[in-house]
């Protein structure tokens, strides 16, 4: 449940979207939640449908996740079995999507590489991320998949760590990677630590 208290402190879910993203969220008073429940909340431009993985209690509002508006998004309600059919359909969708945009990637002669399609759960944004090692003219490609899938189009360039995190998997240690269970952001690594 959300609260705030006379210093400003919030109690906010972490929710996990695919490819490990993790979003602090405050729910609408007298949902009922629970740790694990899957979840409708409230995005940039429309909803989408995440799992609660943790409650964090009494956060100032700096050591919140904010979206990128700046804003503290919100729970709306918990997710039905309807909710979980459409999920299940989109994680299908994007499936497809994968497989055609990387046909279309060849076929544009474009120097990336497609590392994961996410549906929004109302379909109303599909982000498509991708990895190269330079800068990639992808408007052409842009075009082509607003003219298909009729809805709002990201392409997100993002680097072999953040690829790693997206698809997940074990490191040398045997367990899952670092990047997949607890690290939020990345800081940057130097040549000079390389060495050491």
């Amino acid at each position: 449940m959300a609260s705030t208290d006379n210093n400003d402190r919030i109690d906010a879910w972490v929710v996990e979207f695919k490819g490990n993203r993790l979003e602090h969220f405050v729910p609408l008073e007298g949902l009922g939640l629970a740790d694990r429940d899957f979840v409708i909340v409230a995005c940039e431009r429309g909803n989408d449908m995440g799992r609660l993985r943790r409650l964090d209690r009494n956060l100032r509002p700096d050591q919140l996740w904010l979206g990128r508006d700046g804003e503290v998004r919100r729970i709306i309600r918990k997710a039905t079995e309807s909710d979980s059919d459409r999920y299940k359909s989109n994680r299908d969708m994007e499936q497809e999507a994968f497989k055609s945009t990387r046909g279309r990637i060849e076929g544009f002669g474009l120097e990336m590489k497609l590392v994961d399609v996410e549906f929004q759960w109302d379909v109303s944004k599909i982000t498509f991320c991708f990895t190269a090692d330079r800068r990639v003219d992808f408007r052409a490609l842009v075009k082509d998949l607003a003219g298909t899938y009729r809805t709002r189009i990201e392409l997100r360039q993002i680097g072999a760590r953040d690829e790693a995190k997206r698809i997940g998997g074990y490191g040398i240690c045997g367990l899952k990677q670092c990047c997949t269970t607890f690290l939020k952001s990345f800081t940057p690594i130097t040549t000079q630590m390389a060495r050491d």
